[in-house]
């Protein structure tokens, strides 16, 4: 019962670049990566990559995303 899983497993490579070397947020990798933002979480959990903090975030709001 529940979800079916996804086939979808976000590369170990993919995930620091996208997070952490372009500051990009969780959502816009899973968008890049057409997958659930839950889905990138739990495997940066899984790697170890660490989130930022809700001050680190908000300061990133002030530049344009686009």
């Amino acid at each position: 019962m529940g979800k079916p899983k996804s086939s979808k497993k976000p590369n170990r490579e993919i995930l620091p670049r996208l997070y952490l070397e372009q500051s990009k947020s969780i959502r816009e990798v899973a968008k890049e990566l057409d997958v659930h933002p839950d889905t990138v979480h739990y495997w940066m959990k899984k790697y170890g990559i660490k989130t930022r903090t809700m001050a680190k975030r908000s300061k990133l709001l002030k530049y344009s995303l686009s």
